[in-house]
C-alpha cells in the first residue's frame, strides 16, 4: 500500500460471496503495515439487488462489530448511504488526525453535494 492515506473504506459486494470472503484477508495486510490504526469502515455494496443477495446484512454487520468498525450496506447505484459512510469515515479520520490528506471542494454547480479530495 503506497501513497498517503488517512482511512480506510473496504467494500464488498453483496451479491458476491467470494468478495465478502476477501475481506479478512485485507484487513491482515492493514494489519501487517503501519496503517493498522487508520480509521476503517465496512461497506456491502449493491444493496439494490435485495434479490441477487449473497451476503446478509446481519453477516456483515456481525464481521464489523467482531472487529469493531463501522458497518453500512449502500448502493452507488441507487445513491443509498453513500454520503452517510462517506461523511462516517470524515468524521472518524478528522477525530484521529487533525491534518488530514483531502480539503473540501466547494459545491458543484453541476452537481449536488461537495466532494473530498485526496492529495
Amino acid at each position: 500500500m503506497r501513497g498517503k492515506m488517512d482511512g480506510f473504506l473496504i467494500v464488498y459486494n453483496i451479491t458476491y460471496s467470494y468478495s465478502f470472503k476477501g475481506v479478512p484477508e485485507f484487513l491482515q495486510l492493514i494489519e501487517k503495515s503501519d496503517l493498522s490504526n487508520y480509521p476503517k469502515i465496512l461497506i456491502g455494496n449493491k444493496c439494490d439487488l435485495e434479490n441477487q443477495r449473497e451476503v446478509s446484512k446481519e453477516k456483515g454487520k456481525e464481521f464489523a462489530d467482531k472487529i469493531g468498525i463501522p458497518f453500512f450496506e449502500t448502493s452507488a447505484k441507487e445513491n443509498i448511504n453513500i454520503d452517510e459512510a462517506f461523511e462516517k469515515l470524515i468524521k472518524m479520520i478528522l477525530e484521529t488526525n487533525p491534518e488530514p490528506n483531502f480539503h473540501k471542494r466547494e459545491k458543484s454547480k453541476k452537481k449536488k453535494g461537495c466532494a473530498f479530495v485526496l492529495n
